[in-house]
């Protein structure tokens, strides 16, 4: 056999190795590609499954600042009305202990006139 033919032959096997090496690299390739595929609609599932909580818990967070300020309101009109009942409360007292001042006041001048 001749040096070219057996150098021609030498190079077909060669080329022949280099299309299986790059065809075993492709499917390689393509296996990660469909395992990425997979990977990457999973992740995009859970993200729409974690969304969905999400705004579930952004609602429930709303209705309970709502609950939040309702409550706050009606503290602050309790507040209100407790201050208001706490004057009247001091100016009744307040009056009370004038009334029994003069009371005491007018009783003391009959009880040593009559005793």
């Amino acid at each position: 056999m001749s040096k070219a033919r057996r150098f021609k032959e030498c190079r077909e096997e060669l080329t022949e190795l280099e299309l299986r090496a790059s065809s075993h690299r492709y499917l390689e390739l393509s296996a990660i590609s469909r395992r990425r595929d997979i990977q990457l609609r999973q992740a995009e599932a859970e993200l729409a499954t974690i969304q969905e909580v999400v705004a579930g818990h952004e609602t429930s967070i709303g209705a309970k600042r709502e609950e939040q300020r309702g409550a706050e309101e009606r503290l602050e009109a309790l507040q209100s009305s407790a201050y208001r009942a706490a004057n009247l409360v001091q100016q009744a007292q307040s009056r009370i202990d004038k009334l029994s001042s003069q009371l005491t006041a007018e009783i003391k001048p009959k009880q040593t006139r009559a005793g």
